[in-house]
């Protein structure tokens, strides 16, 4: 198990190294790639660690590199990639904001729920109501967080749901889809907040 996880993370880097390497963020054809090889990086990215919240934070920033680019390029459809790339943020916000008791936990939870909140706009417009479904949930476990209220979770419901999300669209659109991606980021939140619910 070590070995496949020092193994997804080398493979991941060297994937983003690729992206860098071989194609800009000028055209539409180079941001697709960067967008996958970023967002598929993220999904790794251990909050928990200084390092790791580095790195994540600079993906935070080419993503919305990225989400400029998809607001006036008008070469193909951008709905997904925008989409996950929103979830990806908000995703690290959120484990930022909801593991650590520093000053800014507050601001983390905020910027996550906007992004959750333009994520679901999204998905409202492409009618992906397994999505909407998952997102609107997220949203509503940080609501709770800034209003101070104490809000049963039922994490076993949260992984069932997100590992029949991710099982679908794998099946459905394959592994290296930007849906697919998204959807693992949600399922390995789950799964990481089963832990910590365990452990607590």
């Amino acid at each position: 198990q070590l070995y496949q996880n020092e193994l997804r993370q080398d493979l991941s880097k060297a994937r983003v190294r690729f992206a860098e390497r071989d194609y800009t963020m000028d055209n539409a054809e180079g941001v697709a790639i960067h967008a996958t090889a970023v967002m598929n990086r993220m999904t790794l990215i251990d909050a928990e660690k200084q390092y790791d919240r580095i790195e994540g934070k600079q993906i935070c920033t080419k993503l919305q590199h990225i989400l400029e680019f998809t607001k006036t390029d008008k070469s193909r459809s951008w709905a997904q990639i925008q989409a996950s790339a929103h979830m990806s943020i908000a995703t690290f916000h959120l484990r930022m904001g909801m593991r650590f008791g520093y000053a800014e936990w507050k601001d983390c939870l905020q910027t996550a729920k906007e992004h959750y909140e333009m994520a679901v706009e999204i998905y409202s417009n492409e009618k992906d109501e397994l999505s909407v479904s998952a997102t609107e949930k997220m949203i509503a476990i940080i609501n709770a967080r800034l209003d101070g209220v104490e809000r049963q979770v039922d994490h076993d419901a949260n992984l069932n749901m997100e590992r029949k999300k991710y099982k679908f669209y794998l099946d459905n659109l394959g592994q290296n889809h930007i849906t697919t991606i998204n959807a693992g980021i949600s399922y390995a939140q789950a799964l990481s907040d089963l832990c910590y619910a365990i452990v607590a």
